[in-house]
């Protein structure tokens, strides 16, 4: 006889006081079979040493994705936070739609870039943004007509350096002094560590670029050698092409300024 138990609960006939031994209405035999098969349902949804169906009520192990209910933003009991709840709780200014947004700096000038030399400098995010333009600006001298390159690199996570490309924006041709360039982008970023890069990628008569200086967004400094004190920016040579795979990198206490723009 088998049970509908553990998906359903079974609804067993029991015996009466009048009933035989091995009555009709619920034969012996029957009595011992709904017993023994409720007892091993249960044995199986509790389990023993192997994987149990059910959850142990003290300090409980789960797979799979396990689901509980949202609690409301400032919640401060000892229920369960849902990843949820953790993200509508982040305290968090919020992007404008149409505003720029670059990292935080200390300071900024201008200079001229070594060619073909890719800067990336770091930005972070604590919700997921999207973006409608990339953006440099050219400093208070520049003859010629430049060409360079913007992206976005992803975050190695172990090294905290650029890895992976995000998006390679392409080209913009560059021609006057103290100028904004953007090209126009539709991205989305998730929360995380990101890196904006810069390369120019033909060279001007003369000219310079917006630099960012001593960066703070990522919340350290960086050192080759314990003496000279970088401001984790890190920099790139010999590409003069499409982006691709962050190669080897120096570190660098300034980079040309990147900005992105809110959509």
């Amino acid at each position: 006889m088998t049970t509908a138990f553990p998906t359903a609960i079974d609804n067993f006939t029991n015996p009466t006081a009048t009933d035989a031994l091995d009555s009709v209405t619920v034969p012996h035999a029957a009595q011992h079979a709904n017993i023994n098969d409720a007892v091993e349902a249960i044995e199986t949804a509790i389990g023993t040493t192997g994987a149990p169906v059910l959850a142990k009520i003290n300090s409980p192990t789960f797979t799979g994705t396990p689901a509980a209910p949202t609690a409301a933003v400032n919640t401060d009991t000892t229920q369960v936070a849902t990843t949820a709840f953790v993200q509508a709780s982040k305290t968090y200014f919020g992007l404008t739609t149409g505003l720029y947004y670059s990292p935080l700096r200390t300071a900024t000038l201008t200079a001229s870039t070594v060619f073909q030399t890719v800067y990336y400098t770091p930005i972070s995010f604590v919700r997921t943004e999207t973006f409608d333009r990339i953006l440099m600006t050219t400093g208070s001298s520049y003859t010629g007509t430049g060409v360079v390159r913007l992206g976005i690199y992803n975050n190695d996570d172990t090294t905290g350096k650029p890895s992976t490309v995000v998006l390679d924006a392409g080209t913009v041709s560059v021609t006057g002094t103290n100028t904004a360039y953007e090209i126009t982008i539709s991205q989305s970023l998730a929360p995380g560590n990101y890196w904006l890069a810069f390369v120019e990628q033909t060279a001007p008569t003369s000219g310079n670029y917006t630099f960012t200086s001593n960066i703070v967004s990522i919340g350290y400094a960086v050192s080759t050698n314990g003496l000279t004190i970088n401001a984790g920016y890190w920099r790139q040579t010999g590409v003069a092409g499409a982006f691709a795979t962050a190669g080897t990198l120096v570190s660098s206490f300034n980079n040309v300024g990147v900005a992105l723009r809110a959509s």
